[in-house]
Formats: C-alpha cells, structure tokens, sequence
C-alpha cells in the first residue's frame, strides 16, 4: 500500500507528519485504521498512540483493546489519565507539561523495545499548551526532530473559518507547517455501503523523492479496520501551485 507517510529508518532523525481536518472529518478513525495496517505490515515498528482525546466507548468499537493485546509488546497507548498521574509524580519535576511527558514516554518505550517507532499525536491541542506560540512549538518541535528513528504523526484541526481554501486553512505556529515532513487534508469521507467507507485526503506538503500524488482516497472495512484498497491521484499543475503555498 503506498501512502504519502514518510517512515523514519532507525539511525536517521525523526520526521514529523501532520493530519490536517475539520472537527469530526475523521482523523482519529483514520489513525486507527492506520495502526492495525502498520502493526500488520512492519514487524519492526512499535505503534504508540498519545491519544489524548482519548474515549473507552470508542476504543472499544475500532478494536483498539483488541490489538493492545494482540500486539501487547509492540503498540501502547498513552491516555490523558496516563499523563496526568506522571505530571503531578512528586519526582517527575522535570515534566510538567503534556509534551514532555508524552516525549519522555515514547523515549522509555523505544530504549525498552529497541525498535523504530511510529507515534501517533491525538490531537496537537492537547499536546501543545498554545499551538499558537512559536517559542514553546519550536522547544518541542525541535527535540521530536532531534530523536533517532521515530515517525510522528500529528493530527490537527483546521481553521474554523470556511471561506478559506483547504491548504490556507491550517491554523497555529507556522514552524509546525514548516518542519513537516509531509501534511494531509482530510477533505471528504463517504460511507459508501455498510461495511466501505472511502475517505479523500489532499497532499498539500511532501518532502521527499515520492512521486507526484496530490490526491489520494482510501477505502477500509469498518468491521475488521482492514485497508481495502488506495487510489493516487496527480495532477502536476495543482502540485505546482500547492509547492508555492
């Protein structure tokens, strides 16, 4: 399957994707179709979740209990219930805010399991204390980029205001935009029948040698969270106008 995620290899720098959406477009379910792809297909990646919107009635229906104990060394979750035992720890001094302390944790999880890492942020605003401020997005950008062998994924909503086009939508430090190493859009998502749901996503950013795609649409089983197929699209005049966002 060919998505335009960059994986990190093991002794590069760690590369940051982003997940751009509307309120409620479906960045979370796309995240969980995506963990059971990963965890299936790359048998030496550890999936981590920092969910921190994180719902038990949700979990439940995408089968998220179902591979934490399928895959019990090699996925785990990170849960503001979990964050915020390990800020109020009397000798947790040095992490007191909820980046540093999912940091810190996806750093103990990869010493543990010496294996590359593909982290899941759910969502940036709970991440972040001020997503808007470019002194404390670049303190955190900035020791994420300098980890080794760790692929961050970062979902994100979007500018409230519709008038504007989806890739000026993004709202937020612009460092965030810029040391991206690729950015969706989740522009639709249909239910196509009962058990098919196919969702749209716009390439507005991608730093690599991929080929030219600009659209992709994805379609997965929403019983077994299985990927049934994924379809590019390239058109090289749009490409060339979103480079120049």
């Amino acid at each position: 399957m060919e998505l335009p995620i960059v994986l990190a290899d093991t002794e590069d720098t760690s590369v940051i994707n982003m997940i751009v959406s509307d309120s409620g477009a479906g960045k979370s379910l796309f995240s969980s179709v995506l963990v059971k792809h990963l965890l299936e297909n790359y048998p030496d990646l550890v999936v981590v979740w920092a969910d921190l919107e994180y719902s038990n009635v949700i979990s439940k229906q995408r089968n998220i209990d179902q591979l934490l104990e399928e895959y019990k060394d090699r996925f785990f979750m990170i849960t503001p219930e979990i964050v915020m035992a390990l800020r109020e720890a009397k000798n947790n001094v040095n992490h007191k805010t909820t980046a540093s302390v999912v940091i810190r944790s996806i750093e103990k999880i990869q010493e543990g399991t010496q294996k590359r890492v593909f982290c899941i942020i759910d969502s940036l605003e709970d991440f972040l204390e001020d997503t808007s401020n470019d002194t404390e997005t670049k303190r955190h950008l900035f020791r994420m980029l300098s980890m080794r062998g760790i692929t961050f994924m970062i979902n994100h909503h979007v500018n409230k205001d519709s008038s504007k086009t989806t890739a000026f939508r993004f709202r937020g430090s612009m460092v965030l935009k810029a040391k991206t190493t690729s950015m969706l859009f989740i522009t639709k998502k249909v239910q196509e029948d009962d058990l098919t749901v196919a969702m749209e996503l716009l390439v507005a950013k991608i730093r690599t040698a991929y080929k030219p795609v600009d659209k992709l649409t994805i379609r997965f089983d929403t019983t077994t969270w299985d990927i049934k197929d994924v379809e590019l699209a390239s058109d090289i005049e749009e490409m060339k106008i979103l480079r120049s966002l």
